[in-house]
């Protein structure tokens, strides 16, 4: 295993020596990529919920009656909520 991975080290260093001898990108052809792989991006990139809306039943009172307790019960948020959505940028840089 370690072998593939001596040969791929080889390709990507002759790689990159050999990279700056390549002519200038025309800058007309790098925006028009973008545009597209923008385009084409899935909306949103990545999206989670982690204990979202995640809620337990808590005592929050107790009421009298003539010869018991009786306790009130609710539902209270509990633990860290996370929400997180990250999509593709909004604005053109150009």
């Amino acid at each position: 295993m370690s072998r593939h991975f001596e040969i791929l080290f080889v390709v990507i260093t002759s790689h990159i020596a050999t990279a700056q001898s390549l002519p200038p990108v025309d800058p007309a052809l790098t925006v028009l990529v973008r545009d597209l792989l923008i385009e084409h991006m899935p909306k949103p990139l990545v999206e989670t919920h982690e204990n979202w809306d995640k809620q337990r039943v808590v005592t929050v009172g107790v009421k009298l009656h003539r010869y018991w307790l009786e306790t009130q019960r609710d539902l209270c948020n509990d633990g860290h909520w996370h929400r997180l959505k990250i999509g593709p940028a909004t604005q053109k840089t150009r």
